[in-house]
């Protein structure tokens, strides 16, 4: 913005030193006069200590204390019972958090040598067990790899190696991490290393060719080439040399490395490969739905004796053993004792996808199934046992959710193959399938609300538990059954809603009208379950899909049908349609039983008259296969609507339908990439205190707890030497009343203290306060606050600042969590410090990682742990202890539960900016810094990194407020996960201190991007301001604090990054919320508008604004910065709009 490089020169008389820092502090922050304080009466120097707070100091030690007042104040017993009530389970404050059971889809399996590592694929993520598979944790340093297949060194148990088709990776410490040995590949399908020569890699090309590499992956020569399609590639672990490519009906056989090659004609095309430990040369090949055996080393094969049509998926021969084989064969595990001649069916219940027989134990085999991973226990009595799940791997099917409202953390989950019960809020889970017949595909869970230990479950046929669910039992006489309802009044009674098409329904040929079309009725039992009756024919032969019981009055009843919505007031002896169309899903609010919504595969159909009338959205974009699966009402405001989607996460709507956003912070992407349905929603609930479960088509059971609070992760006091303040503002049409709580690192509420602070914002009202006044009687403190009550309406910034000014930044106040970040600015020969908040209820840990320009680890990765509603607190040299940290170094942090980041950067000179935590789920492939200025006031600098494991070239162009390009644009090649640092208009090819203005534009098609832009004078002298480059544009953007005097200024640049022209409207308001000033201003596409205050407002000038906000109102996305601080620039600030 000019002010960076154009200041206008004003004459002014100067005060004296002493009253120009009260000055400048006052009118910045607009402190309100000191208070006079009231001595209080002498009481036992008992209450001199802290609790809460170890190690502070007694702040008057002369035995005068105010603590008394408030040790039993009734607010700070408010705040006590409030954060026992804020106590949400375990659910991810304001992000997804997985919480579901260990039921995720096992594709693959492998283990080191001596099993001391155990390694899982779930679609595109790799799991790691360190002790058997007991427990289990995501491989993060692969998880943003893609479909990666880890490959353990057939000697060396701590050599791995990972594949994911255009990379080969090493590891050295079992995963911990990595280092790229080769990319830029095509298409590459698999990868090897020679059994005897360790530098001798091979590399399998889907396609036409095989590759080997003799000096560990820096030259690749290819050694086979075919015009047909590589199926597969083995080397022979046990016979130096051989090598196996199948193509076709071909297999082709080298013993000599790949120098040479023999072709042998193969009865199916081969798929996989499996050898014996014990005999070299007996081999199998696993076809589609076939296996081969050889017993000459394959050169000869013969097909087994199966039965036709089921599909292969793994083949397992036990150590030790040449004849006893298990087989992973359409839905069941087989077993054979005499080496493939004939099998066996085991009782093993679940469709296995992959088998591994442990190294040490040759008794247990691992199978990883579509529901999570067994060990099986195959010498028990000369038979199967099967143990419990492993818990940790989390993911797989959830069809239904549940949860008990008596018995606060008790969930319901069912699978595609299993019911299972967790009592802590998803923290532990166990399966309980006593009584089902065999693994099912559930739909439903009912929980009876008079006598919660009666459940039902709806699946192909209907179950029912009298023991919360610890045992099953069959109910005759219905089945294809897709919902359940109790009746709240009267537990006997019971509905069930019958749905059914026929196989001969998608049969071409004309059929008898009773063999085709879909079927379906509304059940009803007045016995409990026991028996059951139709007691209408007027939704017969109609697919029912849903139920919904009035709670007030049980003999309201509504259907949802493939013809439309029914709707019955005698109890389901009659029926009156109410909306037409195929609907599926009718849910009425828990709150209020007027509310009624009916969805369907495109609209959401909304009454507030309990039926009477409705109102019909439809949903706001197009696609065949893109639609609203499943609905929920929020208890605690029923004109609020979660929904889930095919392909869109979860939607929120606070209209009923009638628009709607993204709630999709955290929530995972399909584990399968090419299928992006997988990350379809299959069931959404609320509990009463407002967390959301989610079931998913493969993402396993998540949750949200949706926290109305923003969170300052530093707040620091030292009379005399730093301050923090903070600028809240109301941008709502209602009066807000937030509480202002400070919390110590310990997680606990300060004592002695007003806390926490309510603050009443009228609409559109900005007010700022300074620790200094909020707590005028502690000297120091040190901690983070949580401000609740926002309605999702009120904003905030904060300041850290000392009474000088010579230290001051600010920072957005955000509600934002995340579990992955990074912090891309370190300043060695300064002070970097983090301050990381667990705002839950749960303790977290967090793992570091300290990483140089081309995305290497210089340090193991170190542990911390976070107490619940806790700060950590460290530099980074605590956390990287003898490590030497330069400038082009960056951060990178995962936690477990959600957090909130920020990175206090201290320069020499004691210049202190304040950064947050990038979240590496933000990251885009297109950001911008709507402010970039190389001039004779003020530089800046921009760190920019690559959150990929890909290499990628990034585009950098530096745009003037006419949209044309100022100097030449750059393409940069980043490493995985590298950095580049923008320092100057040298970078562009112009002379430094140019004093050229524009904004950045940052665009990569290879890779994701996140970074900083700083702020500083060019001496490095006066100040240091930092924000995070923009990753998305708004349409509607505040500004919670702004300056204008004789004095200050405050500058705001915006930027147009679309295509077409952008109508803004500019508003001033004061700090009573009135409107001081409003313009119309149009912006062209790709253009920028960077003024002073008053220059986008000339009516201001002359007049003195200490406080208020800039709003800014667009009808197409608009990214913009402000800055604001003395014309002097002996101090400067950045803050990012909200």
């Amino acid at each position: 913005m000019k002010v960076s490089s154009e200041l206008p020169s004003r004459e002014r008389s100067e005060p004296s030193e002493c009253a120009s820092r009260v000055l400048l502090l006052t009118r910045i922050l607009a402190v309100p006069p000191r208070r006079s304080r009231v001595a209080k009466p002498r009481v036992s120097r008992a209450f001199a200590t802290y609790p809460g707070m170890p190690g502070w100091p007694d702040p008057n030690p002369e035995g005068v204390t105010y603590r008394a007042r408030y040790a039993t104040h009734p607010a700070l017993l408010f705040v006590m019972l409030f954060l026992c009530l804020a106590d949400n389970g375990h659910a991810g404050v304001n992000l997804w958090t997985d919480r579901g059971p260990g039921i995720a889809e096992i594709t693959r399996l492998t283990a080191t040598a001596t099993s001391q590592a155990m390694f899982a694929g779930v679609g595109n993520r790799t799991f790691r067990s360190t002790n058997r598979g007991d427990s289990w944790e995501l491989l993060y340093a692969l998880e943003r790899s893609g479909n990666v297949r880890v490959i353990c060194d057939p000697r060396d148990p701590n050599l791995l190696y990972a594949v994911n088709g255009i990379s080969i990776s090493r590891s050295t410490d079992k995963g911990d991490t990595w280092k790229v040995l080769g990319q830029g590949f095509s298409a590459l399908a698999g990868f090897g290393v020679d059994p005897v020569k360790p530098r001798v890699f091979y590399a399998w090309f889907a396609g036409q060719r095989i590759a080997r590499s003799t000096d560990e992956g820096l030259t690749w020569t290819t050694i086979l080439t075919d015009d047909s399609y590589f199926q597969s590639f083995s080397i022979d672990q046990k016979v130096p040399g051989r090598l196996f490519a199948a193509t076709g009906e071909r297999l082709l056989i080298s013993e000599d490395r790949g120098e040479s090659w023999r072709e042998i004609e193969v009865p199916v095309p081969i798929r996989e490969m499996v050898s014996f430990a014990s005999d070299p040369k007996r081999l199998y090949a696993l076809g589609e739905t076939e296996v081969l055996r050889s017993t000459d080393g394959g050169y000869s094969w013969k097909g087994l004796d199966l039965d036709s049509g089921s599909s292969v998926y793994d083949l397992a021969a036990r150590p030790g053993s040449t004849d006893e084989l298990y087989l992973a064969r359409g839905w069941h595990l087989f077993r054979s004792t005499d080496g493939g001649d004939s099998w066996t069916q085991t009782p093993f219940p679940f469709s296995v996808k992959s088998l591994l027989f442990d190294s040490d134990d040759r008794g247990l085999l691992y199978a990883g199934t579509g529901s999570g991973l067994f060990g099986v226990r195959v010498d028990v009595d000369g038979w199967l046992s099967v143990s419990a799940g492993f818990e940790g791997l989390r993911g797989g099917q959830v069809n239904a959710v549940a949860l008990d409202p008596t018995r606060e953390g008790r969930v319901y989950a069912a699978g595609g193959q299993g019911f299972h019960i967790s009592t802590d809020s998803g923290v532990s889970w166990r399966s309980s399938n006593t009584g089902l017949d065999e693994p099912i595909a559930i739909e439903a869970i009912e929980v009876d609300p008079r006598n919660p230990s009666v459940l039902f479950l709806a699946s192909s046929w209907v179950y029912r538990s009298t023991d919360s669910g610890q045992s099953w039992q069959k109910v005759a006489g219905i089945n294809s059954i897709h919902d359940i309802q109790v009746d709240p009044r009267d537990s006997n009674v019971v509905y069930a809603a019958y749905g059914y098409i026929p196989w001969t329904f998608f049969v071409s040929k004309p059929l008898p009208k009773t063999q085709y079309g879909p079927q379906g009725a509304v059940y009803k039992s007045t016995d409990g379950g026991a028996t059951w009756a139709i007691p209408s024919s007027q939704v017969k032969d109609l697919y029912v899909s849903s139920l919904a019981i009035d709670p007030a009055d049980s003999l309201v009843l509504y259907a949802a049908t493939s013809k439309g919505a029914y709707k019955s007031t005698d109890a389901g002896s009659t029926w009156q349609v109410t909306v037409d169309g195929y609907c599926t899903q009718v849910v009425l609010s828990p709150t209020d039983r007027r509310n009624v919504v009916v969805l369907g595969q495109e609209t959401v159909n909304s009454s507030t008259d309990a039926g009477a009338t409705w109102v019909t959205h439809r949903r706001p974009w197009s696609g065949y296969d893109d639609y609203f699966t499943r609905l929920a009402i929020n208890p605690r405001e029923p004109r609020t609507i979660y929904a889930g989607t095919t392909r869109r996460g979860v939607l929120r709507s606070t209209d009923s339908g009638a628009t709607w956003e993204t709630v999709n912070s955290g929530f995972p992407r399909s584990p399968y990439p090419q299928l992006a349905y997988y990350a379809g929603v299959r069931d959404i609930r609320i509990g009463a205190d407002g967390t959301i479960w989610a079931g998913t088509f493969a993402n396993g059971l998540q949750s949200l707890t949706p926290v109305d609070a923003l969170f300052v992760p530093r707040v620091a006091h030292e009379r005399q030497q730093q301050w923090t303040g903070i600028a809240l503002a109301n941008r709502g049409s209602q009066t807000r009343t937030v509480q202002i709580t400070l919390l110590n690192p310990e997680g606990r509420p300060v004592w002695g203290i007003r806390n926490p602070v309510p603050v009443e914002l009228r609409p559109g009202e900005q007010k700022t306060l300074l620790t200094e006044d909020l707590y005028p009687f502690f000297p120091e403190m040190s901690g983070w606050w949580r401000i609740d009550g926002t309605g999702n309406e009120v904003t905030a910034f904060f300041s850290t600042l000392s009474p000088d000014l010579e230290v001051f930044d600010t920072a957005s106040a955000d509600s934002a969590t995340g579990d992955q970040f990074v912090f891309p600015n370190l300043v060695p020969g300064g002070k970097t410090q983090f301050w990381i908040v667990n705002p839950g209820p749960t303790e977290t840990e967090v793992w570091f990682e300290l990483k140089d320009s081309a995305g290497y680890l210089k340090h193991p990765v170190v542990r911390r742990t976070i107490v619940d509603q806790g700060v950590l607190v460290q530099t980074v040299e605590e956390i990287f202890r003898n490590v030497q940290v330069t400038q082009s170094d960056y951060v990178e942090f995962r936690t477990d539960e959600p957090v909130v980041g920020l990175a206090y950067l201290e320069d020499s000179s004691r210049f202190v900016s304040l950064l947050p935590a990038q979240a590496i789920a933000d990251a885009s492939s297109l950001l911008f810094a709507p402010q970039f200025a190389d001039g004779p006031a003020v530089t800046t600098s921009v760190s920019l990194m690559s959150v990929d494991p890909d290499p990628g070239t990034v585009r950098v162009r530096w745009i003037d407020d006419g949209g044309e390009i100022i100097g030449r644009e750059r393409d940069v090649t980043l490493t995985p996960y590298g950095t580049v640092q923008i320092d100057s208009a040298s970078f562009f090819g112009l002379p430094p201190g140019s004093g050229r203005s524009g904004y950045l534009q940052i665009a990569s098609a290879w890779v994701r991007l996140t970074g900083s832009v700083r702020f500083r004078d060019p001496d490095g002298e006066k100040f240091a301001s930092m924000l995070p480059l923009v990753h998305e544009g708004r349409r509607s953007l505040v500004f919670s604090h702004l300056i204008s005097t004789s004095d200050f200024f405050t500058g705001l640049a915006i930027v147009n990054p679309g295509e077409q022209a952008a109508e803004l409207t500019l508003e001033v308001l004061r700090a009573d919320g009135s409107v001081l000033a409003t313009k119309q201003e149009q912006l062209s596409a790709h253009q920028r508008l960077s003024r002073l205050l008053t220059e986008y407002f000339p009516q201001l000038k002359g007049q003195s604004l200490t406080s208020g906000t800039i709003r800014i109102a667009s009808d197409q996305e608009v990214a913009a910065f402000a800055l604001f601080g003395p014309y002097s620039l002996h101090s400067l600030a950045a803050i990012p709009a909200q």
